[in-house]
This record gives structure tokens, sequence and C-alpha cells, in this order.
């Protein structure tokens, strides 16, 4: 807009001059100066984006800013987050297996001791199940988390990692054969296993599994419909479990991601210079959900952490606001374009005829007033049920 001013309203006091210097008549330049006075161009765009984002937020979709509706107006490419957000998020412990002669409560008991401090779903669904059966769980002294591999945790002089192979082989706990099998065994089956160690010794895993949300296939098919061919999921679990959803949901997937991993991921695709929204849940999705032009928050059970970055947030866990937020994205688009041409149309139409004095000041003035009422008028449309 500060651009187009550049040029505008030099342009305007030329003609008015002008037209004065002609036809010696000061009432044409100054009904000049009042029709090109560009208020229907001004309105244009944040009325629309107002109007917008008050219909999104009625809908349950909280949008942080018209910039990021615009955006989603051209979005080309959808990445989806797995656990949360195209699952319930809701994780259930399904199964717990020892070793060495290990009791399955003790395997249980140290991996809520880990996961005590843990905003992760999976790790309340651990100190839940803990808790459900009847065990005291103790807050451990330090804690850590790395992101997409697990936590480490000390307490009572002991150290409890609980995570995948990759945070244990990071912190140097060698992996038995019979456990490996145990892996395979559970991803097979679609659970996402943790192991869990003590002092360097692994007594045992957990299987954990997540339900779909019944709104994700039909939302991915809508999303589809609106023209958003690439829909791809994202997840740090296996390829196994990763491969099953997909096979469900019918889309492409990326799996075993660490939260680096999504986020060269998501700059990869920005490469191609299409826009890319990213649609996550937890702290793991946060730097992806920044890195893309249009992060979103599933809001019921999403984290502070993702929230906060996001750009968008639905307010409730239904995907089906996702193709509703492109819709009414794209809605919002067309009308700025309306809003902008009829705009234009008029200053440039009523400025000719200011010129050729075929209107008076009165008229001039009122017909002014009248342009910017079309420009509210037609953004209000946007507010109107669908």
């Amino acid at each position: 807009m500060d651009r187009f001013a550049r040029y505008f309203i030099p342009a305007i006091l030329i003609c008015a001059s002008l037209t004065f210097l002609i036809t010696g008549d000061i009432l044409r330049a100054i009904t000049i100066l009042i029709v090109a006075c560009p208020c229907a161009l001004v309105l244009g765009t944040p009325t629309a984006v107002v109007a917008a984002i008050g219909k999104a937020a009625r809908q349950g979709i909280l949008i942080k800013g018209g910039a990021h509706l615009e955006e989603m107006g051209k979005l080309k490419i959808l990445l989806l987050d797995k656990t949360g957000t195209v699952t319930k998020g809701k994780p259930r412990v399904v199964g717990t297996h020892s070793i060495d002669g290990v009791e399955e409560k003790e395997v249980l008991y140290w991996a809520a001791i880990a996961e005590k401090r843990s905003e992760h779903p999976i790790a309340r669904a651990i100190v839940e199940k803990a808790e459900g059966e009847g065990l005291r769980i103790p807050h451990p002294e330090s804690f850590q988390s790395f992101r997409g591999k697990g936590v480490k945790v000390q307490w009572d002089s002991r150290t409890v990692i609980v995570g995948s192979p990759v945070i244990l082989r990071d912190e140097g706990v060698a992996i038995p054969d019979l456990i490996r099998a145990l892996l395979n065994s559970r991803e097979d089956e679609g659970a996402t296993p943790l192991l869990v160690a003590v002092d360097g010794r692994i007594l045992g895993l957990l299987s954990v599994a997540d339900t779909l949300r019944e709104s994700a296939k039909a939302a991915i098919d809508e999303t589809r419909k609106e023209g958003i061919s690439e829909i791809w999921m994202l997840t740090g679990d296996s390829e196994q479990v990763a491969r099953r959803i997909g096979k469900e949901l019918e889309i492409a997937y990326e799996a075993g991601l660490l939260p680096e991993d999504k986020v060269r991921k998501v700059k990869e695709w920005k490469k191609r210079g299409e826009v890319v929204a990213m649609v996550g849940d937890g702290v793991n999705d946060a730097p992806a959900l920044a890195a893309a032009d249009v992060g979103i928050a599933m809001g019921a059970v999403g984290t502070d952490v993702a929230i906060e970055t996001a750009d968008i947030a639905l307010m409730t866990d239904d995907l089906q606001k996702i193709p509703t937020l492109i819709r009414l994205s794209r809605k919002a688009l067309r009308v700025i374009r309306e809003n902008i041409a009829f705009a234009i149309l008029f200053n440039t139409l009523f400025v000719i005829l200011s010129a050729q004095g075929w209107i008076t000041m009165i008229i001039g003035a009122v017909a002014h007033q009248a342009s910017s009422l079309f420009v509210i008028l037609n953004s209000m449309r946007l507010l109107k049920k669908t």
C-alpha cells in the first residue's frame, strides 16, 4: 500500500491540477480529489481479513493474523504429525514385557518415574497406567527430554532412560537380541515400543498404541477435493507403524524422523516455492510448525509450546476444520480481489467523470462514501453461514 501511495497520490494531484489549469474550474479539481480518495481501496483488505478471522473464530479456528489467512488461501502442501493429529493423542499402554526375571510391574514403575515430568501424550499414558495399577510414582530429581528420542532422569541415585533404541545407543546401553526381536514384533502389530533401562541395563519394554481419529480419513479426502494433492504424514515412529496408518489414510509418509528432521523436510518442500502448512500438537512439533509457512496446532490436546508457536490453532481436535479453513481462506482472497478491483475501477471511472464535469462535488462525495460502504458489505459476506 505504501508503494501504491507513492505513485497514486502524485498522479491524482497532477490530474486535479491539470484539470484546473485546462478548465479553470476549481470545483472540478476538488471533485477529483474527493472521488479519488482511496478509502475503498484501503478498506478492501482489512475488512475482508477481519470478517474471515471472525468467521473462523465462530467455527473454533483461531487465526493469529491476516498474513496467515492469506497464506492458507495459497496452500499447496499439507504436512501432518501422527500422534495427537491424525490419531486421537490418547495412547494406551497395551503391553508390558520384561526380561532377565524382572517383574512387569517394575518395568512399568521405572518407566512412569522417567515420564512423570513429561508433557508428551505417551508419557501421560504411562503414568496413568502405573497409577491405575496402584503404583505410587515419585517425582524424579532431574529430568532431560530428548526430542523424538525419549527421556533420561535421575532418581534415588539411579539413572533411568525410557525411549527409542536411538536414545539407548546414544547413552551407550547395549540392546540384547531378545529385545530387538520384541521391537520388531511390536512394530509389526502397529504399536510403538519404548525401551526401559536403569543404570545401563535394559529391564524390558512397553508397547503403546493410539487410535485414528474418526474424522481423519474424511478430512483428508475433503482436503484433496480442495485441490491439495500433496498430503504427507511426518512421524518419529517406525516404518511399520507409519506404513499401517499411511495405508489406512491413503497418504504418503516419512517415518523415523527426529524434530530436526521434520524441520529439514519442511524446508525442502518450501524450496519448491509452494506454500507449506504443518499440523501438529506436541513439543516435538514446535520447530516444524515454526519452519512452515503456516503452522497449525491442535488446540484441545496440544501442548502450550505448540499452540504458542503455531500461526493458527484449532480449538477442537476435529481435522475437518482443515478443509473448512482452506475454503474460508480462499473465499477471503476472492473477496479481497473483488474489493480491490472495484475500488480501482470506481476511482478511475469517477476521476474521468469529474474531469469532464459530468458529476457535481456533492454527487462525488456521496459516490465516494457509497464505494466504501460497498466494500464493507462485500467483506461482510464472509460472515454468512455456509
